[in-house]
């Protein structure tokens, strides 16, 4: 993301499964958890509320759950690498 100015606010990481990309439409299964990294490199993994909330609602179970934090948490130690890949695409 970035400010009017051009500045990088940060990069915003969904997590999703089932993409499938059309020249129309995309379609996608929203996983819940995001994981946001400002320009510092601070890093908030964010939607872990909705996704206890889901479990504790039997919307998911426990193993769903932890196989989403497993993923938010591979994207949060391995951010540069997704962050660089991320950049090399978009220029």
């Amino acid at each position: 993301m970035i400010d009017p100015k051009g500045h990088l606010i940060g990069h915003l990481f969904h997590i999703c499964a089932d993409i499938d990309i059309q020249p129309s439409a995309v379609d996608y299964l929203d996983l819940l958890l995001d994981v946001w990294v400002d320009a510092q490199d601070a890093l908030v993994i964010l939607d872990e509320d909705e996704l206890a909330d889901c479990v504790y609602h039997d919307k998911l179970t426990e193993s769903q759950a932890h196989e989403i934090e497993t993923f938010a948490r591979d994207i949060a130690r391995d951010r540069q690498a997704w962050i660089t890949s991320l950049d090399k695409k978009l220029k």
